[in-house]
């Protein structure tokens, strides 16, 4: 057995920080230069994801942030640390240095040298195997081509894309392992923990990987020649208690600490919403049919956006033959082309150990996607599983390991000079506008004197804007926008309780509701029918929220208003009932931007409770409660609110601000707990002057 060992000291292997450093400083200027106006001149402006995500490196510039992107199934990917890694460059090029003249500039700089870093430590990986330049150069040019065929492999900061590099490390840092050296042990780890923190379906990788590190660790220590006499569990406890291990650990702390501050909210927490959507979607949703139809669309490079066109593998193999034959007939050969390597041992044992490992994670990786495609909710788009990309990277690196084995020193230079040169025909080609995904054309209005549709609005630095639309489901991707600016013109920004996924709950209006001073508000909206006709004058997006003033009769809100600001709420039909809104089980939350009074104002709500049993409603009025009553059926109750009450929270709110929540619970509102109330139904809502 130990002619078939390789040499598993660290020290054996070259140092790879000059592979790395000449990797990563010729890629990034290759990068910075091809796309040099997209990070230093072009101002862009973040809409939609873009400017969700810009929120969310705001609140982790301030060390605030402990979750990741939204997802659309209505939680938050488990960790923020691709957030932090874009708040450090957003600090460093816009803030500081100056170089990048908007903060989304910034954040697609340094992404980029976060893409290219991983690159160039995978590329690392590989040089500490080969411990030569030739097929180094080889594969690094390989695979910069392969990755520049992806389009968004290294210039997007889109949270699907962002997890490509990362991945490409976890596997061949995983692959090291195995092969026998713990020299990359701490990129495994750095590489699992961006991967956990980026998507919520990559436990699913990185803990089988994981396992299959540790059992390799473990199995190279016990093969181990000892001076000393030490028993089986001694050894085991040597492999896991030394430095690298140590060091290791230490990296999953930073990525640990946003997780516990999670979870330690326990019902409320982000992992609850995730395991509860795990729960609900515990059937496959594709067949393995589909899921392979899936994974083998990567093999022709299509878009980021696409779907497959039909289900079936066959249409997908007759559609592109020629692709799917050479790519079938290059792992033919190299399946062959290894079994005659170990064979004749034409390489050095070291290197047949890691083209070994390689096939296996590669299998591994593969079965792993698959059961992911299976798993996958809804349409099965191709930024779903963009890490597939990864994937095809690593049978290109194992293709290559194995022709290592064949070729002389010659025909070795002959192919490094081919792929070199093919790699500076792909390099100098300029980044096509279309490739730079987050570059829409988007431009928000700026500053804090608002042209509105309906007049200017001047607003004091600090100021709160209670930001709405009739359509949220249509009008998110201009609100992000929008908020994202104010929120860089010094200005807050608190939208209804369902927009909570993109703005976060630290900006609705329940959460203001709950902080321990009041604000004036100023009443900003999605104009339903935007003009465009004096774009210098005014931004004919928005309009500011019409004042209500009761004397003029009864002002009655639509049900489909009310149901269009809270989360989880719907308008709903009965046959017995008629029309309603079902709430989804939040406090209910109505902004009026009323004019003051000096009459009774009489508050008509029409509810029903969701069972049939007794609950207790709590009405406030600003900061002030006026009602708690136990309710036991559908009930129409009129409130008269005093004219102090009214006239308090136009004061502390500049609006009429009402919350209604219904709890088993008799406890008054100001002990409940902010999510401690009951779905019900709301038949009428509506204001009059007495």
């Amino acid at each position: 057995m130990s002619e078939l060992r390789p040499n598993n000291d660290s020290h054996c292997y070259p140092s790879y920080w000059r592979c790395f450093l000449s990797c990563f400083l010729l890629s990034a200027a290759v990068l910075t230069v091809t796309g040099f106006q997209h990070y230093f001149v072009i101002h862009l402006f973040e809409d939609g994801d873009f400017a969700a995500n810009s929120l969310q490196i705001a609140d982790a510039m301030t060390l605030h942030e402990i979750y990741g992107n939204y997802s659309r199934w209505e939680f938050s990917h488990p960790g923020p640390a691709f957030f932090y890694v874009y708040a450090i460059g957003q600090l460093i090029f816009h803030y500081t240095i100056g170089i990048c003249p908007q903060e989304h500039n910034a954040q697609l700089f340094s992404g980029m040298l976060f893409q290219t870093a991983f690159w160039s430590l995978a590329i690392s990986v590989i040089y500490t195997h080969a411990r030569r330049w030739k097929p180094v150069l080889i594969i690094a040019s390989l695979s910069f081509i392969h990755f520049q065929l992806c389009e968004q492999a290294f210039i997007s900061i889109w949270p699907p894309h962002q997890l490509l590099m990362p991945f490409a490390c976890l596997l061949l840092s995983t692959a090291s392992i195995v092969a026998g050296s713990r020299q990359w042990l701490w990129l495994f780890v750095l590489s699992a923990c961006f991967c956990v923190h980026g998507h919520v379906a990559q436990p699913l990788f990185v803990l089988p990987l994981t396992a299959v590190a540790i059992a390799a660790v473990i199995y190279w220590q016990r093969q181990t020649p000892s001076p000393t006499k030490a028993t089986y569990w001694t050894r085991v406890r040597d492999a896991l208690w030394q430095r690298d291990v140590g060091g290791s650990v230490l990296i999953t702390i930073p990525f640990l600490i946003p997780l516990f501050a999670d979870w330690l909210k326990l019902r409320d927490s982000n992992l609850a919403r995730i395991l509860s959507h795990i729960r609900s979607h515990n059937e496959p949703d594709h067949s393995l049919e589909q899921s392979l139809n899936y994974y083998l669309q990567f093999y022709r490079y299509w878009d980021f956006h696409d779907a497959p066109e039909s289900d079936e593998l066959r249409d997908l193999l007759s559609s592109f033959p020629w692709i799917y034959s050479g790519w079938s007939a290059v792992m033919l050969l190299t399946l062959a082309g290894l079994g005659l390597a170990w064979k004749r041992r034409t390489m050095p044992l070291r290197w047949l150990w890691w083209t070994s490992s390689l096939l296996l994670i590669s299998i591994l990786a593969q079965i792993l996607t698959l059961k992911w495609g299976c798993m996958m909710d809804g349409e099965m788009f191709a930024f779903n599983a963009f890490i597939n990309y990864a994937l095809v990277f690593l049978n290109i690196c194992l293709f290559t390991g194995v022709l290592q084995c064949f070729l002389n020193q010659t025909t070795q230079w002959i192919v490094a000079i081919v792929c070199c040169v093919a790699l500076l025909v792909v390099a100098a080609k300029p980044i096509h506008n279309d490739r730079w995904i987050s570059d829409t054309g988007y431009r928000p209005m700026q500053g804090r004197d608002l042209y509105l549709q309906n007049g200017q609005v001047q607003l004091p630095v600090d100021s709160w804007i209670y930001f709405q639309s009739p359509h949220p489901s249509n009008d998110w991707i201009l609100m992000t926008g929008q908020a994202n600016q104010w929120r860089k013109d010094q200005l807050k920004v608190v939208v209804p309780d369902n927009l909570s996924i993109f703005f976060g709950n630290e900006r609705t209006i329940q959460h203001f509701l709950d902080r321990d001073e009041p604000h004036r508000l100023t009443n900003i909206e999605v104009a339903p029918e935007p003009q465009v006709d004096s774009p210098h004058t005014f931004d004919g997006r928005f309009k500011q929220t019409s004042p209500v003033d009761i004397n003029d009769g009864v002002y009655t809100i639509p049900l489909e208003t009310l149901a269009s600001q809270h989360s989880g709420a719907s308008v709903q039909t009965d046959l017995e009932t008629g029309k309603f809104v079902q709430m989804g089980g939040a406090p209910m939350v109505v902004v009026i931007p009323l004019r003051p009074t000096q009459q009774v104002t009489t508050l008509k709500v029409e509810l029903s409770p969701p069972t049939e049993d007794s609950f207790w409603l709590t009405l406030d009025v600003g900061e002030t409660e006026v009602a708690h009553k136990l309710i036991k059926q559908r009930h129409t109750l009129n409130f008269s609110l005093q004219p102090e009450w009214v006239n308090k929270s136009i004061s502390d709110y500049g609006s009429l601000v009402i919350r209604i929540q219904l709890s088993t619970q008799s406890t008054p509102s100001t002990w409940l707990s902010k999510r401690a109330t009951m779905g019900f139904r709301i038949h009428h809502f509506s204001l009059s002057a007495d």
